[in-house]
This record gives structure tokens, C-alpha cells and sequence, in this order.
């Protein structure tokens, strides 16, 4: 059995398949743009961890150059101090030469032994002034006191 179509049912089948190809193409066509969209952002992401990890070496490489700079500095700046430091040293043991120390230290004895007993005799005063004040006050008690 054969069937026969129409002129206008052959028409709409025609059109039919062109639509269903014309879908087909359009999805085909948005699956590629999201491929290649997927693949630009891939691309991008890429691109800035390429660039970050460039800033941040560029960064470390700098931080390492002034750290170097600092501590170089800073050595040379010891090295003079060093050499002031010896340079002192050796101007105190000259003058060490020069100046008596027993005297320095007889002297600071004699201020010790002075201070000693002027705190010694400041603490007698002070205790005599305790019984004195204790010696007034029973007086003033028993002259207010009644006798019996």
C-alpha cells in the first residue's frame, strides 16, 4: 500500500524538517557558545593566576631584595659600632690607668657608714618620741582619773 500526500501536507513537512534542523542548528550552535564561553573564562582565570602568582613573586622577589638591603645596612652599622665600641674600650681602660679607684671606694664607704648612722639615730629619736608621747599620755590619765 502506497500512500499519496498532497501538495500542502508534502508542504508542511517540508517545513516541519526545516524547523526540526533549524532547532537543531540553534541548539548545536548555543552547546558551541557555551563551550567556547566556558573555554575564554577558563582562559581568563588562567591568565589572572598567571598574573597573580607573577605580582606575587615580583612581590616576594622585592621584599627579599629590601630585606637583603636592611640587613646589609645594618651589618655595616654594627661593623662602626663595633669599631666605636672597641675605640671606647679601649679609651676607658687608658683613663682605668689614670684614676685610683681605692679612693673612689673608701670614699663610698665612708658616705655608707654616715647614712647608716644618721637613719640609726633618726630611729633612736624617733623611739624616744614613742615613750615620750606613751609617758604623757598615762600621766594625763591618771591626773584625770580619780584617785581613791
Amino acid at each position: 500500500m502506497r500512500i499519496t500526500l498532497t501538495e500542502a501536507e508534502k508542504r508542511r513537512l517540508i517545513e516541519k524538517e526545516k524547523k526540526e534542523r533549524r532547532v537543531a542548528r540553534l541548539v548545536q550552535v548555543r552547546s558551541q557558545a557555551r563551550e567556547a564561553a566556558q573555554c575564554v573564562l577558563a582562559e581568563v582565570r588562567a591568565q589572572k593566576e598567571v598574573k597573580t602568582a607573577e605580582l606575587t613573586a615580583r612581590i616576594q622577589c622585592e621584599m627579599r631584595n629590601e630585606l637583603m638591603k636592611s640587613t646589609m645596612e645594618l651589618k655595616r652599622d654594627g661593623i662602626q659600632r663595633k669599631d666605636e665600641g672597641q675605640k671606647e674600650k679601649e679609651n676607658v681602660k687608658k683613663r682605668s690607668h689614670t684614676i685610683d679607684t681605692s679612693k673612689h671606694v673608701e670614699r663610698g664607704m665612708e658616705a655608707l657608714k654616715k647614712l647608716k648612722e644618721e637613719r640609726r639615730m633618726k630611729q633612736i629619736e624617733k623611739m624616744r618620741t614613742v615613750k615620750r608621747m606613751e609617758k604623757a599620755k598615762k600621766e594625763a590619765i591618771k591626773i584625770s582619773a580619780p584617785s581613791k
